[in-house]
């Protein structure tokens, strides 16, 4: 199985606290979905295997009309054997979505929607500077399930400055009222580099807090596997196993190709990604060429990814499958490593298999980074 994921780098509006690739500059947006077509004409051999899942990302792939993305989608189905249970899922923004372009979009095949609410508190959506106001969530949401959707991912974030722990709770409890089946708690980062770290910085607005973000992820986390979602991977939570087959795959190193500017790509031994610009990507696109940066992974490299990312999840690390994977060798130096940490209320054995508790996820990368290997 394999994966695409297409970024559509457009923003209205550019948020603070956002290190993804994205631009509010509508400059190539008319064009964008062709040149990701004669990208997809380029890269077509890159995959092999059947495509189970796509998904429309970003910036915000709802600034473009119903009609570019259904291009895209067709000249997926023509150049890949797409799975008949395949899972498409596209990213909006509540200000970007009423009731015909969400009808538009299943027409053309549209599966899944991923809704990027943040917070129902005004306060919340200020600090992030999101531009959707939250009276209009309510709206947004009954035209999603109007429109026939029922596989619907929310994002949220926690731990943001003057977010109380109540707040968070209400969060929750207003997001569960709708029949979502995937909720992503995010808690609030400051990456370098942001708007929001110069604004921190320069004491425009307050810091976030360790103990904040900390409390607050226990509290989701809680809360949630209360209602029923399964917590199976740090930030992502499900209902009868309504994983997102997308993220999945990466979690889970299954190969993925990445189209647009600044799309990552994995073949199983390499990661490529394209220029993070949008006039580079076009001025090569129109070349009929690539421009990509390549990384030949070392066993090493691998290991250690494979470390990191499953103990990202539920499932955890099967030593079965480390042994099968990198030698007996291999195996037996990370059991070593684990009996080292000692620390049962962040990481455990169960059934063979290397997991961390609820506790530990706070600790993952901490954690991964004493079982690579150098």
């Amino acid at each position: 199985m394999a994966g695409i994921y297409i970024h559509i780098p457009y923003c209205r509006h550019k948020c603070s606290y956002c290190n993804f690739y994205s631009t509010a500059s509508a400059t190539y947006r008319n064009v964008i979905a062709d040149m990701i077509l004669t990208e997809l004409d380029l890269r077509k051999s890159f995959l092999s295997e059947e495509i189970n899942s796509i998904y429309f990302g970003g910036g915000t792939p709802s600034v473009l009309p119903v009609s570019d993305i259904n291009k895209i989608l067709k000249s997926v189905y023509n150049e890949f054997d797409v799975s008949p249970d395949v899972e498409i899922t596209f990213e909006a923004n509540p200000d970007d979505l009423d009731i015909n372009y969400l009808s538009e979009l299943k027409k053309i095949g549209i599966n899944r929607i991923s809704i990027g609410i943040q917070s129902f508190f005004e306060q919340d959506l200020a600090y992030l500077e999101r531009v959707h106001k939250a009276e209009r969530i309510p709206e947004v949401m009954n035209a999603i399930i109007q429109s026939g959707y029922d596989n619907i991912n929310a994002d949220l974030i926690y731990g943001i400055p003057g977010q109380t722990e109540l707040m968070v709770e209400q969060n929750l409890n207003w997001l569960t009222e709708y029949p979502v089946n995937h909720i992503s708690a995010y808690a609030l980062t400051v990456e370098p580099g942001t708007a929001l770290q110069v604004q921190i910085k320069k004491k425009i607005k307050p810091e976030t807090d360790e103990a904040v973000l900390s409390s607050h992820f226990l509290r989701v986390s809680k809360l949630l596997t209360k209602t029923g979602f399964e917590h199976y991977e740090i930030s992502n939570f499900a209902i009868a196993g309504k994983y997102s087959k997308h993220n999945t795959s990466y979690w889970f190193q299954e190969p993925y190709l990445g189209l647009g500017p600044s799309a990552h790509s994995y073949d199983g031994y390499s990661r490529r990604w394209n220029a993070n610009s949008v006039q580079k990507y076009i001025d090569t696109i129109k070349q009929n060429k690539l421009r990509e940066e390549v990384e030949i992974l070392s066993l090493v490299q691998k290991f250690n990814e494979f470390i990191m990312l499953r103990l990202r999840t539920q499932w955890g690390i099967d030593m079965q499958e480390v042994a099968r994977k990198f030698g007996a060798e291999w195996h037996n130096d990370l059991r070593k490593a684990v009996q080292q940490i000692q620390q049962p209320d962040k990481i455990k054995f169960k059934n063979n298999k290397l997991i961390l508790t609820p506790l530990g996820f706070l600790y993952a990368d901490g954690l991964a980074s004493e079982l690579f290997r150098d």
